[in-house]
C-alpha cells in the first residue's frame, strides 16, 4: 500500500508540473509572446553554450536519447513549442532559434528548413530546470513559402498547419 501512495504521489507531481509547462506555453502563444526565429548562418552553424535535454510529461530526456524530434516538440497556432532541461536556475541565460534559410528536400521530395536551437548562458548553478520554448514560425513561413521544419541534427519533420 505504501508504495502505491508513492508512486500516485510521484505521479501527481508529474502530472502537475506538466500541466503548469502546458499552460505556460499556451499562455505564450495566447499572447503572441513567442521570440521569432532567426535568419543568420553563423547562429545556425554555431554550438549552443550549454547542453540541454527536453522534457517530456514531466520527465527529463538527455538530447542524444532521442531520435525524432515529432515526439517533444510540436507546433502549435504557427509557434514551435517545447520544453527543454537544463542545469541552471540563476545568471544570464538567452535562448534563440536560427535557420539558415536553406531549403532543402527530405527523402519524400518535401521541402523543408532547419532550425537550430542555441543557448547562450552564464548560469552557473547546478540545479536542473524545465523551461518551456515558444518561437514563431509566420515570419519565416511567409518569407521562404515553406511548411516543413526539422531540427538540426534530428530525424523527424514538423508540419505547420
Amino acid at each position: 500500500m505504501v508504495i502505491v501512495r508513492r508512486w500516485l504521489q510521484a505521479s501527481m507531481k508529474t502530472l502537475l508540473s506538466s500541466i503548469i509547462i502546458i499552460l505556460n506555453c499556451i499562455a505564450c502563444i495566447a499572447q503572441n509572446d513567442c521570440n521569432s526565429v532567426i535568419v543568420n548562418d553563423s547562429l545556425f552553424n554555431a554550438n549552443p553554450q550549454a547542453t540541454y535535454g527536453f522534457s517530456i510529461e514531466g520527465k527529463s530526456y538527455r538530447r542524444e536519447n532521442i531520435d525524432n524530434i515529432t515526439w517533444p516538440v510540436s507546433i502549435i497556432d504557427s509557434c514551435v513549442v517545447f520544453t527543454i532541461t537544463t542545469g541552471g536556475g540563476c545568471g544570464e541565460v538567452t535562448y534563440s532559434m536560427a535557420t539558415n534559410g536553406v531549403i532543402l528536400k527530405d527523402e519524400k521530395d518535401k521541402e523543408y528548413l532547419e532550425l537550430n536551437f542555441h543557448i547562450k548562458t552564464k548560469n552557473t548553478c547546478k540545479r536542473l530546470d524545465h523551461t518551456p520554448q515558444c518561437f514563431s514560425l509566420r515570419e519565416i513561413a511567409h518569407k521562404y513559402n515553406v511548411k516543413y521544419y526539422r531540427f538540426k541534427g534530428f530525424y523527424g519533420t514538423l508540419k505547420l498547419h
